[in-house]
């Protein structure tokens, strides 16, 4: 199953090739490092299931408004053990000039929730 993001009556969502529809909200965690190197792009960050419920497993990453690979969530943080770290290194040719790099984390309730991202950060969707 393909998974796109999409805008729909002007709300972001996720959109599945089946014709699901899973709408976006934000506050999933918080993408911490971004970095290019010559062969792969490397990020770290956290998330966090919204009450302490169900604890997420994955991150889902989206290259150019399209899935691209997943995280696997890990250990808990030793300064906050709500937070679950992940850390992910991605192909440099994976992502093009100008593509944006996007995180999201399935939710309980049949959302996803979008990762915090820090300021200028360099694979902000562009345009």
């Amino acid at each position: 199953m393909d998974l796109a993001i999409e805008q729909r009556d002007g709300n972001v969502g996720l959109s599945a090739s089946s014709g699901a529809w899973i709408p976006v909200e934000s506050g999933g965690g918080r993408l911490e490092e971004a970095s290019r190197g010559h062969r792969q792009l490397s990020f770290a960050g956290w998330t966090a299931s919204p009450g302490g419920s169900r604890v997420p497993t994955a991150v889902l990453i989206f290259v150019d408004g399209r899935f691209a690979a997943t995280a696997e969530v890990s250990r808990p943080r030793a300064e906050a053990p709500e937070r679950l770290h992940f850390e992910v290194e991605l192909p440099a040719e994976l992502v093009g000039e100008g593509d944006g790099v996007r995180f999201f984390v399935p939710s309980p309730v049949g959302a996803a929730m979008e990762l915090d991202y820090p300021d200028g950060y360099a694979f902000a969707a562009r345009g």
